[in-house]
């Protein structure tokens, strides 16, 4: 009766673990969704043996890289390199300050 018992226990435990499997999101809802994506790169960072290689840490990576390109994109589109000579032309501190600003809004458009 004990080992029915422990049987029925590990069946039911086993059952109960498979309800838990995580949601496997796509690199473009990873793209979209900041909070998620930095949350679960971190996740898979902190454990690379176990998680390196599972859909959502892949698809994480790969929704971060489509977001880095998005970022560069848009933030060379607003706000373009100054040209060769700037500093000459407008200050050292008016260039710096430009920097800056495209640095943040890259940042920005990541989220982070």
């Amino acid at each position: 009766m004990k080992t029915l018992s422990l049987v029925a226990a590990t069946v039911l435990l086993s059952l109960s673990a498979c309800d838990k499997e995580e949601e496997v999101h796509t690199t473009d809802w990873y793209a979209a969704h900041n909070a998620e994506r930095h949350a679960k790169i971190q996740e898979c960072k902190n454990n690379p043996g176990e998680l390196k290689n599972t859909p959502n840490c892949i698809n994480a990576y790969n929704g971060h890289e489509l977001k880095r390109n998005e970022c560069s994109n848009e933030m060379f589109q607003k706000m373009p390199p100054l040209p060769i000579g700037s500093v000459a032309k407008l200050g050292e501190a008016a260039v710096d300050e430009y920097e800056n600003s495209r640095t943040a809004e890259y940042t920005r458009c990541l989220g982070e």
